[in-house]
């Protein structure tokens, strides 16, 4: 059973877990980037609103920083480029 991607996941790989429970880069520079600014948009409201949720935003800058995303990890999905596997 082949899977079609939107034209913009056109370099997504949906790969096997790894054997090694070592944590790989699985993210591309475009969604640590998007991760990144999330990540500090949330921790920015919160310090602006005080609005204690909004402190959830340490999990996806601390991903987008190291290039792990646990829900890629679940889902099988790697956009990482190929050969920079190491976070």
């Amino acid at each position: 059973m082949e899977v079609r991607l939107p034209l913009f996941l056109d370099d997504v790989s949906i790969t096997e877990q790894p054997e090694d429970n070592a944590m790989k880069c699985n993210m591309g520079g475009a969604q640590r980037a998007i991760w990144i600014v999330a990540g500090l948009a949330l921790i920015g409201w919160a310090l602006y609103s005080g609005a204690w949720w909004g402190w959830i935003g340490v999990v996806p800058l601390a991903s987008g920083l190291v290039g792990f995303c646990g829900i890629n990890a679940i889902l099988g999905i790697n956009t990482c480029k190929t050969g920079s596997q190491d976070a």
